[in-house]
């Protein structure tokens, strides 16, 4: 990794058979982006703080300092000041690092999700897919441990499973789907029975029309479907099915 960032002269080490400039002097006058820099090992992080301290380069086998200008952007999946408190990453090299700028990962900004799944559709060449409403709803309940990657490697598997122009539900990895349950809804904190109480007593109220619900509740009818399948609502929890409602959507269909 040194001799990729700083160079190294030709026979500074067996196999080294030719000169080799390295990464940081490759970008003179432009951006250098350091990708995980956490990953660095501490050497490697002593050395990485000379440059930004001096913006000096030596190569390895080399007695020559060279003068580098380089903006340095680096990023990390990790929490920073976690890593710098266990002591794997120097707090020097960190406040070297003038800005900080923390992009929220993709379970606290779902709203993006629309996007995100129309850039990945276009980049792997099938830009005519889309996904249906009923699978959009299944990728905004989901809270994505593993951020943009996995969102991406989730739309991989669903064009390999879709002989379609529609993503559907069943199309998705099968933690994206909610497992079948034997009885009862899922567990929930006080809050979210509270409204789950209130959302099943407004679709009883309405004869399980949704639309109406929606109203009654303040929300769109999106979010009420996200908000019944989480709550598990598709059917009258008493057993018994809903009874004929007016209005063109109701809880069973669809």
């Amino acid at each position: 990794m040194e001799s990729e960032l700083f160079g190294y002269e030709k026979g500074a080490f067996t196999g080294a058979e030719h000169t080799h400039v390295g990464l940081i002097e490759s970008a003179q006058g432009g951006t250098l982006f350091l990708d995980e820099v956490t990953e660095m090992s501490p050497a490697l992080q002593g050395k990485l703080l000379r440059f930004l301290q001096d913006g000096e380069v030596r190569r390895i086998g080399s007695t020559t300092v060279r003068q580098v200008q380089v903006r340095v952007v680096a990023a990390t999946n990790r929490d920073i000041d976690a890593e710098v408190r266990a002591g794997r990453f120097r707090a020097d090299l960190l406040y070297r690092f003038v800005v900080r700028l923390r992009v929220p990962p993709l379970r606290e900004r779902k709203e993006d999700l629309p996007l995100l799944v129309h850039h990945f559709l276009q980049r792997s060449g099938h830009p005519h897919v889309r996904l249906s409403p009923e699978a959009m709803e299944y990728l905004m309940a989901y809270d994505w441990p593993g951020n943009v990657r996995e969102l991406e490697n989730t739309l991989q598997h669903a064009l390999l499973m879709s002989s379609r122009d529609v993503i559907l539900p069943e199309h998705l990895p099968e933690k994206l789907r909610p497992a079948p349950r034997l009885a009862g809804p899922p567990l929930l904190t006080p809050l979210e029975r509270a409204e789950r109480d209130q959302i099943l007593q407004t679709l009883r109220a309405t004869g399980w029309n949704r639309s109406q619900t929606a109203r009654l509740l303040g929300i769109d009818r999106k979010t009420l479907r996200m908000k019944m399948r989480r709550y598990d609502l598709l059917r009258d929890p008493s057993g018994t099915a809903p009874g004929p409602a007016s209005g063109s959507e109701t809880a069973t269909g669809q």
